[in-house]
């Protein structure tokens, strides 16, 4: 599948790429809102600027081909979606202005067992006594310790549920996770915290699942941006390394392998298209298996091509001087996020099955 970008997302891939290799490996949180990066992942009605997974792609292909630790997918497009799919609460309008002006991060807190996320079960309580006090434990929160408002998944007498939780409150305590500088993680534990009611039932659901396709367009798109730029490097490193005389690059062997990265390269920008058409076109149920399609087939690409870039730069692959190393890294944790090729492989294929029943 092919779609040709319009002039002005070819700009912001440009763009976006230019500023984010100016700031080295971090940029300022206050810079993302100054150059509307949040405000893509809302639309016009919520005060953003678009809204869309064709929206946000340039953005995200920036990130993933200069290496910048950016927390986008996770501090933007995640809570982006489930607020975009919620009704008007209490404070909503004011959390979105400081969201946009980035005077607010916020985090989803949603993952308690399973890696999975999307098939979890909360076991965290929401109750009434009064107003609305929230207790249970929530690990993976991503970008949990940077946060002034965690949105935490919870069930109120059987029913599921989205809650507004201000980070640094009462009754809220948030630990390190895993020592991943470029994907932290915390742990939020709640004690009587106090909360605020977004949505329930059928619309929490769809908050989540619109949020979670949304959120995983972000990474595929991330990934697909490493992947070309690792595959330039390999080129031009082979294109200038010598042996007896001759450029790597004139081994036939070596150039077959180039054209294999180039060709699960390019099936990714195709699936990552597919993945786009699937959440800005069509409904929910019908884009979900296009969505599975896309995340097992980029997850597997991603790391033949990041495998093929270390083996053919030889041990300065490895190196943490080299993009090579740390980019392949960043695509395996990338891989896992939001599960796997083999979780969604099967997710594929029994949604498939269901539909193909007679």
């Amino acid at each position: 599948m092919h779609l040709e970008r319009t002039g002005e997302q070819r700009m912001l891939l440009e763009s976006a790429t230019r500023f984010l290799r100016s700031r080295g490996r971090s940029a300022q949180w206050s810079e993302l809102a100054e150059l509307g990066w949040i405000a893509a992942a809302l639309s016009e009605d919520e005060g953003g600027l678009g809204g869309r997974a064709v929206d946000v792609i340039p953005i995200c292909e920036a990130i993933g081909a200069t290496g910048t630790a950016v927390p986008y997918f996770s501090s933007v497009l995640l809570p982006a979606g489930v607020l975009a799919h919620a009704p008007p609460f209490e404070g909503r309008q004011e959390l979105l202005q400081r969201f946009l002006d980035g005077e607010s991060r916020l985090a989803v807190a949603h993952s308690e067992r399973s890696v999975s996320f999307a098939c979890e079960e909360p076991a965290t309580a929401a109750r009434r006594a009064p107003g609305i006090k929230l207790s249970g434990s929530k690990r993976r929160v991503w970008d949990a310790r940077e946060a002034d408002a965690l949105i935490v998944s919870a069930r109120e007498q059987g029913r599921f549920g989205w809650y507004l939780v201000a980070a640094r409150k009462p009754g809220v305590q948030i630990q390190p996770g895993h020592a991943d500088d470029e994907m932290p993680a915390g742990t939020v534990r709640l004690e009587n915290a106090d909360g605020i009611a977004i949505c329930a039932d059928a619309m929490a659901r769809r908050a989540l699942t619109r949020a979670i396709v949304f959120a995983t367009v972000g990474v595929l798109a991330e990934s697909v941006g490493c992947m070309s730029e690792l595959l330039r490097l390999t080129q031009d490193w082979l294109a200038t390394r010598k042996q007896f005389g001759r450029p790597l690059a004139a081994n036939q062997v070596l150039q077959h392998r180039l054209v294999d990265m180039f060709v699960a390269l390019e099936e990714s920008r195709s699936m990552l298209n597919l993945a786009a058409y699937a959440h800005d076109q069509l409904p929910a149920e019908d884009g979900q298996a296009a969505i599975h399609a896309a995340k097992a087939h980029i997850a597997n690409s991603a790391r033949f091509v990041g495998q093929q870039a270390v083996h053919l730069h030889g041990a300065m692959g490895l190196t943490e001087e080299t993009f090579v190393g740390r980019a392949y890294r960043r695509l395996e944790a990338l891989n896992a996020v939001f599960g796997g090729a083999d979780h969604h492989t099967w997710a594929y294929a029994m949604q498939t099955a269901a539909t193909n029943c007679y």
